[in-house]
């Protein structure tokens, strides 16, 4: 069953008040209720309707909410309400400016892959304060943040926050994150590796094999002159067969527990750290 004309003039006009204006650009493209009506939307395109709600209108929407307007009478949902929860309100978010968006709006929005326009636009909200509060299992604390963003956009913010419950949680920058596990680059120590690839060494090293990259950091400690990067693919058997002498202090720093340890943990940036990750040229 086809979404009526009738149910599609009702959300557009959500966006274009003037049903009447509706009415009569879509009658005169020879959209009506029938059947054959609804399916020549199927043959209108968008500057057409464009065109002639020009025609028939002196004040005219910018191009964004005519698209708005025209991706409503071209839905195929059988109830508009299903239209309102799943589609017109992500289309009206699209075409509304950032800086227009809601905290909550924006909250919502907010993580590691998130939208950097999202995270610019938070960052300027409350002035490059601390904000952002996240959950033991390290997603955003929505409520308590914003409360936070709240708090930040008009005086300063604690570092660490205690929750009503009594619970104490570290308090983040905009784009700071919860303590993550960045890799070194078995031959570099002070490059941490972007999955995986190191930008000294042009290189893209495993990283779940921990035993091998640690051999291979006392093969460049201890070796002189070897060419590393071509035993990047060889077995730990292999590597063992072409470094005993290597091979052995790994077996013995292995029981006392202290091999080279390529993983680190890495929360906020900070000024000094000695460790660089390929690709951002930041100081961690």
């Amino acid at each position: 069953m086809k979404l009526p004309l009738s149910a599609r003039i009702e959300q557009a006009s959500k966006v274009f008040p003037d049903t009447d204006i509706l009415k009569t650009t879509l009658s005169n493209l020879g959209v009506d209720d029938s059947d054959v009506g609804l399916s020549v939307l199927e043959f209108i395109e968008f500057d057409d309707f464009a065109q002639e709600l020009r025609k028939n209108s002196e004040s005219v929407p910018p191009i964004p909410r005519l698209k708005l307007l025209w991706s409503i009478f071209k839905s195929s949902h059988t109830k508009a309400e299903e239209f309102v929860s799943s589609g017109l309100t992500e289309l009206i978010k699209t075409i509304k400016p950032m800086a227009q968006w809601s905290n909550v709006e924006l909250i919502e929005k907010y993580g590691k892959d998130g939208p950097i326009q999202v995270h610019e636009e938070l960052a300027k909200r409350v002035r490059n304060r601390f904000a952002i509060i996240f959950n033991e299992d390290e997603s955003v604390d929505i409520e308590n943040s914003l409360s936070m963003i709240k708090t930040a956009q008009y005086r300063d913010t604690p570092q660490v926050y205690a929750l009503k419950g009594g619970d104490l949680r570290e308090v983040y920058r905009v784009g700071e994150f919860p303590m993550q596990v960045l890799y070194e680059c078995p031959l570099h120590s002070d490059v941490l590796l972007l999955d995986g690839y190191c930008e000294e060494c042009c290189d893209r090293w495993d990283t779940t094999d921990s035993d091998k990259n640690a051999m291979l950091r006392l093969i460049t400690e201890n070796e002189k002159g070897i060419d590393i990067p071509q035993y990047r693919d060889k077995s730990m058997e292999e590597l063992k067969k072409r470094f005993p002498k290597v091979y052995l202090l790994h077996k013995s720093l292995k029981e006392e527990d202290g091999l080279p340890r390529l993983k680190r943990k890495i929360s906020k940036p900070k000024n000094g750290d000695p460790f660089r990750v390929v690709g951002t040229h930041k100081s961690y």
